[in-house]
């Protein structure tokens, strides 16, 4: 029983540290989350947005949302989409 039991704590220690490898060698699609600087300017894309709408309506504001976001993505490298 305690050879069963070593056996299986060699194989969840092997599962989980080939899990926790692969999860921190790529972010995958959320590698821009640790880029501060593209995380500040899409914050006040957002919050320039949101004045615009309580200004001039909710069209403006999705499209100075858009523009300022697109702004951030050609300035800090990522596709311009």
């Amino acid at each position: 029983m305690t050879s069963f039991r070593t056996g299986l704590f060699a194989i969840a220690t092997a599962a989980i540290s080939t899990v926790v490898s692969v999860s921190t060698a790529s972010a995958g699609p959320y590698d821009w989350m640790s880029n501060k600087p593209y995380v500040a300017c899409v914050q006040q894309a957002y919050s320039h947005g949101q004045v615009i709408t309580q200004l001039y309506g909710h069209t403006a504001g999705v499209i100075a949302y858009n523009r300022d976001r697109r702004a951030c993505n050609r300035a800090n490298g990522y596709p311009d989409a």
